[in-house]
């Protein structure tokens, strides 16, 4: 074989495959070795045959299978076979794997220092069991978990061993885990290095702990976490410091590298709905010191354009942080356009002691504002010309030649959510959920009143380290002091349709309609994704979808029927780029509206399927 390829180049390797892997994942085997499988597309980068790195990848599966219990694991022999040009080959790796040797039991020693309990409780989230192949790797995770335990009651120089004995047969050990948890301190002094235009107030206000406090691990890594969130540093470490100076106390060494905090970025793109746009930001992240953050936004496409200003002052105490925004935004929709001045304040408190920025247990929040906001707004041409409509026209203020309306939304918000997914732009696993609930007009003015109440969920799951499963969810009501046909403004309708609900139809085509078929929106709205994602080999910057989504939007507040949704299945293709995945889909409408007028056209004439792409997964 050696002879006729060449280190590097010349011979691409086709596929690998293993014979006699019947105890071990085969993922994970692949996982461990270097020569791998070529992609078949053509702009995907080849796999070449290399001696020497196939050679190492021989010794590493035996590593691999050393570490996971099976000591008498060997590569017995490999087969090749070409292509009739010698230009392409397969290969395939045939392993004995023997008989692991397997964990009898367990001991736990020296851990009698720890609250009753929560060694019951690290049993119970152990990933290895007694019976199982003893795997180095897991019975490793358990001593980080136990060596985690002590540190965070009071043992910040703790160390856990492992040691093992035979057990009662061959092929049977007994693992011990043995506990030298050191001297019980509390936190000490701390101490702050590199900081300059940030002051230290700012830094002591996001630690989790006190001097005098028991020592905690996980209060250290809360509040690097916490530093990491301000935005304000492009490092920071939070650790013990020399503990021999004063017994029973760990002093604190906080070092942290500033990064310039004053941001600017610039965006164009490009997408079915929106077409051409164009983005600019400018953000100060120390603005007027104190971590206080104020920001301009700018935007310009065919969908949206205008300016929003920001202002965000954490120093409230309590974990409770203020928010301030004012804007002037343009948006256009295929029912309305819509001009909004006003700006909204606010109060945000971080659950879960204050932590916004921890990934570990998630990131909770709640929140309330008062928004005071000048609304300018016209019906379509299409709805306008709907001699069916001007009635409604008219019962909610609007002209009833020229469709146009305006007024005065005042309104308080409140919002609530938790959110244990680390990146929202394309989401592995965690789960997203919120809740939203406004009020409007009554004693608090304003030409306008209705209250409304939604919520959001996003779950996703991976399956393996090639497939994840995403579900999404929202729903939502809004109602006025009568009907809601003349009480609730016709921007605050809901509508569904679009790259990212119900992709079977184009944007806002998915509403209650007029006698003549236009959809002019609804009072009530339910709208579901499922969605399964492929990415070869986990890495790969292509990756295939299938989904199936379901909604509707119905005509009468807090009145949903699941039992009367509209439905569409698809396909799409996803490319990892450094700002998200850029979005292909397609897809089929399997309930169609033959009620539906379409650009003049009744909706049997026209297309049932539609193609979106974009930046960002659909959700």
């Amino acid at each position: 074989m050696s002879s006729a390829c060449k280190d590097g180049e010349g011979v691409v390797v086709r596929h690998v495959a293993f014979e006699g892997v019947r105890q071990v994942p085969e993922s994970e085997l692949r996982l461990a070795v270097t020569t791998t499988g070529s992609s078949r597309l053509p702009w995907v980068t080849k796999t070449f045959y290399s001696k020497q790195d196939f050679t190492e990848d021989l010794k590493r599966l035996e590593s691999f299978y050393a570490s996971r219990g099976f000591a008498d694991a060997r590569v017995t022999s490999f087969r090749t076979a070409y292509n009739p040009q010698k230009t392409e080959m397969d290969l395939t790796v045939v392993i004995h794997e023997g008989e692991p040797t397997v964990i009898e039991s367990f001991e736990f020693d020296g851990f009698e220092v720890l609250p009753a309990g929560h060694l019951d409780d690290v049993r119970a989230k152990m990933p290895i069991a007694a019976g199982a192949a003893r795997d180095q790797e897991r019975v490793e995770v358990v001593r980080g978990m136990v060596l985690d335990e002590l540190r965070d009651h009071g043992y910040p120089s703790a160390t856990v061993t492992i040691a093992e004995r035979p057990g009662l047969g061959p092929r049977r050990v007994v693992v011990t885990w043995a506990a030298q948890p050191g001297t019980f301190a509390k936190f000490g002094p701390i101490v702050i290095h590199g900081n300059a235009a940030v002051h230290e107030d700012v830094i002591l206000r996001q630690m989790a702990f006190q001097r005098g406090d028991v020592f905690s691990l996980s209060a250290l890594q809360t509040s690097q976490r916490r530093l990491y969130g301000l935005e304000l540093f492009q490092f920071a470490n939070v650790e013990v410091g020399d503990a021999t100076k004063t017994p029973g106390e760990a002093p604190i060494n906080i070092t942290v590298i500033e990064a310039p905090h004053r941001q600017v970025t610039v965006g164009v793109g490009y997408g079915s709905e929106d077409h051409a746009r164009v983005d600019a930001t400018w953000r100060h992240v120390n603005f007027l010191g104190g971590a206080r953050t104020a920001g301009v936004e700018g935007r310009f496409s065919s969908l949206d354009r205008g300016v929003r200003l920001s202002f965000s002052d954490p120093a409230l105490g309590h974990g409770i942080s203020l928010g301030a925004s004012g804007q002037s935004w343009y948006a256009s929709t295929p029912a309305y356009t819509l001009r909004t001045n006003g700006g909204r304040i606010g109060l945000l408190r971080g659950l879960s002691g204050g932590d916004l920025s921890s990934s570990t247990r998630g990131r909770q929040s709640v929140s309330i504002s008062l928004a005071r906001e000048y609304e300018s707004y016209r019906v379509s041409d299409a709805a306008l010309a709907d001699a069916t409509f001007r009635p409604t026209l008219i019962s909610l203020g609007l002209n009833p030649s020229t469709g146009e309306g305006r007024g005065t939304v005042s309104a308080v918000t409140a919002d609530v959510q938790r959110n244990t997914v680390a990146n929202l732009l394309d989401a592995r696993s965690g789960l997203l959920m919120s809740a939203h609930a406004e009020v409007a007009g009554r004693v608090l003015g304003g030409n306008f009143a209705y209250r409304e109440v939604s919520g959001e969920a996003r779950v996703y799951v991976s399956l393996n380290s090639s497939l994840i499963l995403a579900a999404h969810g929202r729903a939502g009501s809004i109602g006025g002091a009568g009907d809601p046909e003349t009480t609730v403004p016709f921007f605050k309708r809901y509508f569904l349709g679009g790259a990212t609900s119900l992709r079977g139809w184009g944007r806002f085509e998915v509403a209650p309609l007029t006698p003549d078929g236009l959809p002019i929106g609804g009072f009530s709205m339910l709208d579901t994704s499922l969605e399964l994602r492929l990415t070869p080999g986990g890495t790969s910057a292509f990756g295939l979808v299938g989904f199936v989504d379901s909604g509707n939007v119905w005509n009468r507040s807090w009145h949903i029927l699941p039992n009367d949704m509209r439905t569409d299945v698809g396909i799409g293709a996803r490319y990892r780029t450094p700002v998200g995945p850029l979005r292909f889909d397609l897809a089929y409408q399997l309930t169609p509206n033959d009620a539906l007028v379409i650009q003049g056209r009744p909706a049997g004439d026209y297309r049932r399927w539609r193609l979106h792409f974009s930046i960002g997964q659909a959700f």
